[in-house]
């Protein structure tokens, strides 16, 4: 069984997983940079879920006003994200959705939005196993790090040489959460405690 198993799993010994106690201090930074890593990619996947959700959110948004628009109402049509040219609206019963992979569906505009409810349902369930997951990650680097602490100081390993806290995540139901720790603020933590374990 894999270190990470291990420290996923501490104390599942009679289980045959090994426990982190009995991993040496090299191991045991393996295993947190290995659990730092993972959690890297995770909140990365969380950040695109997001990302996605607001995006459902905003098309659901321009859909409504559509609809409560007159015929022959001025608009700006985007061509790219910085060049927009004016038109006026003709139909505002339906509108033509991208469902993705390059295919586009013609619906109602109450269709519509019941397609972008459907997916921000989706990926909001999915940002919930991931917050889930992050937050058992978490929990297995705190303790990898606390094991690791009893083990340099029993060493002789000053502090500073010591892993510093995780990630934190937010609940993804907030609309304007961010996280706390980018993920490039993450992977520069994580190369400074791999730097300061192999001096």
């Amino acid at each position: 069984m894999s270190a990470v198993a291990a420290a996923s799993q501490p104390a599942q010994q009679e289980d045959g997983g090994i426990p982190i106690e009995s991993l040496p201090l090299e191991e045991l930074a393996k295993v947190k940079k290995s659990l730092d890593q993972e959690q890297t990619a995770l909140i990365k996947n969380f950040e695109q879920l997001k990302f996605a959700m607001n995006s459902y959110m905003r098309s659901k948004r321009a859909v409504e006003a559509l609809s409560e628009t007159e015929v022959g109402s001025e608009t700006l049509i985007p061509l790219t994200n910085a060049m927009y040219v004016p038109a006026r609206t003709s139909e505002v019963d339906s509108v033509l959705l991208n469902i993705g992979t390059g295919y586009y569906s013609e619906k109602p505009c109450k269709g519509a939005m019941e397609f972008f409810d459907r997916k921000s349902g989706f990926l909001k369930a999915r940002a919930k196993e991931l917050e889930i997951l992050i937050r058992q990650k978490q929990n297995s680097a705190k303790q990898v790090m606390q094991v690791y602490q009893a083990k340099g100081k029993l060493n002789g390993h000053p502090p500073s040489l010591l892993f510093s806290s995780s990630l934190h995540l937010v609940s993804p139901q907030t609309s304007n959460s961010l996280l706390p720790l980018t993920v490039a603020k993450q992977a520069e933590l994580n190369a400074q405690n791999a730097k300061a374990l192999s001096n």
